[in-house]
């Protein structure tokens, strides 16, 4: 079994030793370079990997990564798509080849979206790995690889483990709204694409545009994965003050399990300073939310913030009992915090006062 690591690169200096360590195990490690000027292509060519150079004009990412995929040689198994700034973990080779059988097309792994030492690093279901034959990249952004064989026979291991330390430097994002107006306008009836098309535009500052968007996002009849359109809801709701109960309300409907959703919630509440809306927004925060772990379940949602708004509500209502409890597991997840040790003092000072 032969197995090509394929990419795409430019001005990818800085992450080339990494990248080309990490896929060192691969039988093929092949680059299509676009443009670089900081010495990406020798330096890549120095570490034994095979580079070819083509520009693209207009640029399309799915145009470039047809390009490189057909630069990967024709007796190669498996292909891993990766961008250079991504690099896979060590023992992927046997972890891959176990889990690929002769008939599978393409294989599931986890991928760690902006990775850090010492981080929580839980990642997603990712599977940007296949066949070498039967694959297309469709898309001017977001592209995304498609079987052209009628049928997928999909293998998973989720140990193996593709890490990407994002470069916030590099000045792509610029390129992507452009990109996502045309892709959206080459297929309208993409509810995936229509709602990082309203995203992106949210990321813009163009909000008016963005809720326009994200709304015939919802009115889609490919718009179906709650998780995903309780995002979009959560979005609309911080453009519109006006609409923000409505749409948070919305958004709990759709996934009423997302920790995400409750902690809007209790933003909102605590805006408002509706003490018993934020204890409600934080108790069944804590109780009936669960992990998802999908790209959009933001590692942030799962701190300390909904025990720390819930002790601040119990507090205002009196409850110093309960606000001591959850001030104090707010604290057991961010020992380190001041404003909390301080909140935890006063707390302890008020419940003693109202139990003599």
């Amino acid at each position: 079994m032969k197995i090509a690591a394929y990419t795409i690169s430019l001005n990818e200096i800085k992450h080339c030793e990494r990248w080309a360590e990490s896929v060192k195990d691969a039988d093929y490690r092949v680059v299509l370079d676009t443009g670089s000027t900081d010495g990406t292509v020798a330096k890549l060519r120095e570490l034994g990997v095979t580079v070819h150079e083509q520009q693209f004009t207009p640029w399309r990412f799915d145009h470039a990564r047809n390009a490189a995929l057909a630069c990967v040689p024709s007796d190669a198994d498996i292909c891993i798509s990766q961008d250079m700034d991504e690099f896979l973990e060590e023992g992927w080779r046997a972890k891959m080849t176990a889990a690929w059988q002769a008939d599978t097309t393409r294989l599931a792994y986890t991928y760690v979206f902006d990775y850090r030492v010492g981080g929580a690093n839980e990642g997603y279901r990712m599977d940007k790995i296949h066949a070498r034959n039967g694959y297309t990249w469709r898309r001017p952004v977001h592209e995304t690889v498609w079987s052209t064989l009628g049928y997928e026979n999909i293998a998973e291991d989720l140990s193996i483990k593709l890490n990407q330390i994002q470069d916030r430097n590099k000045p792509t994002r610029s390129n992507y709204l452009p990109l996502m107006q045309i892709a959206t306008q080459e297929d309208p009836m993409d509810s995936q694409l229509g709602f990082w098309y309203g995203r992106e535009l949210m990321y813009a500052n163009r909000h008016d545009d963005a809720v326009r968007e994200l709304e015939r996002y919802l009115s889609l009849d490919s718009s179906k994965w709650p998780i995903e359109r309780s995002e979009a809801m959560i979005y609309i709701a911080r453009m519109s003050d006006s609409r923000r109960l409505e749409y948070l309300q919305r958004a709990l409907i759709s996934a009423p399990e997302r920790r995400q959703v409750w902690l809007e919630l209790a933003r909102y509440y605590y805006g408002k300073q509706d003490w018993h809306g934020l204890l409600w927004a934080c108790g069944s925060g804590l109780d009936k939310s669960r992990r998802d772990h999908s790209y959009l379940d933001h590692v942030d949602a799962w701190g300390n913030q909904l025990q720390d708004f819930g002790s601040i509500a119990a507090a205002n209502l009196g409850w110093y009992k309960k606000s001591v409890e959850w001030c104090q597991a707010a604290i057991n997840i961010q020992p380190t915090d001041d404003r909390l040790r301080n909140n935890l003092q006063w707390m302890q000072s008020k419940l003693e006062e109202t139990s003599k």
